[in-house]
């Protein structure tokens, strides 16, 4: 009798024993996807934190360049070399690149400033002083500023593809922000005035990603800052597979 009863009931106990681990095994893994789907909502805010305030540093940044372009390129300092005069004052060139190298000092996000003038060909920057009479080739890239129709523009000068003049004092790379002069006095285009920044001091604004498969593009204003074409424009161990757009 006894093992009749016995075999009677083992069959439950395995059965419920079956139940318990069933049971344990769907509640472990409807634990396990509330984590991650927990860890990924995280990691989502996080990024969309990250993403806006990166988007914030970039327009004030830019944007403080961007004023700084319009404020030089009205300042009397400009302006005056831009008049009817056919004999250059090589003093106004002089007081031009100290004015904008004292301006240059005070905002520490800029990195150079460069203003050529077409119709004297004349290169005056904020560390190298004042470059007369410019060669064709010299002025190349200064005549290609001229001739865009953009109310601003960006180039990137790599280390050792700066122009000519001034590529042996400027060893790091560096993005222009290039806006078109107009003379006040006969309303034409007349010059070309470049703000320059450290790529470097950009890419500290950008999220750094630890995630090998992810990486960073930033944009202002539908143009490319920090584009992927070149590896030192990206953040660092990415192989630029997510672009985000600023």
């Amino acid at each position: 009798m006894k093992n009749n009863r016995r075999k009677k009931i083992r069959p439950i106990y395995v059965s419920f024993l079956a139940t318990l681990l069933t049971a344990a095994f769907l509640l472990n893994l409807v634990y396990l996807l509330y984590f991650s789907y927990s860890a990924r909502k995280l990691d989502r805010e996080e990024r969309a934190r990250s993403l806006n305030q990166t988007v914030y540093y970039v327009n004030h940044y830019m944007g403080e360049l961007e004023s700084s372009a319009d404020l030089l390129s009205i300042s009397s300092t400009i302006q005056k070399l831009l008049t009817h005069r056919v004999k250059k004052n090589y003093l106004d060139y002089l007081d031009c690149s100290e004015a904008i190298s004292e301006y240059a000092m005070t905002v520490p996000k800029i990195y150079r400033i460069d203003f050529y003038t077409a119709s004297s060909c004349t290169l005056v920057t904020s560390s190298e002083g004042v470059f007369y009479d410019l060669t064709a080739q010299e002025r190349e890239n200064y005549e290609q500023y001229m001739e865009s129709d953009e109310k601003w523009f960006m180039d990137i000068h790599y280390a050792g593809k700066e122009p000519g003049l001034v590529s042996k004092t400027r060893n790091e790379e560096y993005i222009s922000l290039i806006k078109p002069v107009y003379s006040k006095y006969t309303g034409k285009k007349t010059g070309a005035l470049c703000i320059s920044v450290r790529i470097a001091e950009l890419e500290q604004l950008m999220p750094q990603t630890t995630d090998l498969s992810e990486g960073v593009c930033m944009y202002y204003k539908g143009e490319m800052v920090l584009g992927t074409e070149n590896e030192h424009l990206v953040s660092r161990g990415s192989n630029r597979s997510l672009i985000i757009w600023i």
